[in-house]
């Protein structure tokens, strides 16, 4: 259940300035800024751009966001790697 329903408009609204401007709300903005930006690069390279420049304002969580991808493969291969050593 979204925790923000029972909120009237103004509540909501107050709650997500509230929200966007803590450190949790500027993650979650270059979160989904960094994960839009990948979806449309090659079909809206003009967009990915400004959506570049706006993630700048959202550094550090923006640069962590576009990180993850490549970090995830990092520790499967990792993971990977430690198993293999297990079983042989």
């Amino acid at each position: 259940m979204n925790k923000y329903a029972s909120l009237n408009h103004e509540q909501r609204q107050n709650a997500a300035i509230e929200l966007f401007g803590s450190m949790r709300g500027r993650y979650i903005v270059g979160q989904a800024l960094a994960l839009a930006k990948a979806q449309i690069a090659e079909s809206e390279p003009s967009n990915a751009a400004d959506m570049e420049l706006i993630g700048l304002i959202f550094e550090p969580y923006y640069s962590l966001a576009n990180q993850m991808p490549r970090m995830m493969e990092l520790m499967k291969d990792a993971e990977y790697n430690l198993t293999r050593r297990h079983i042989q």
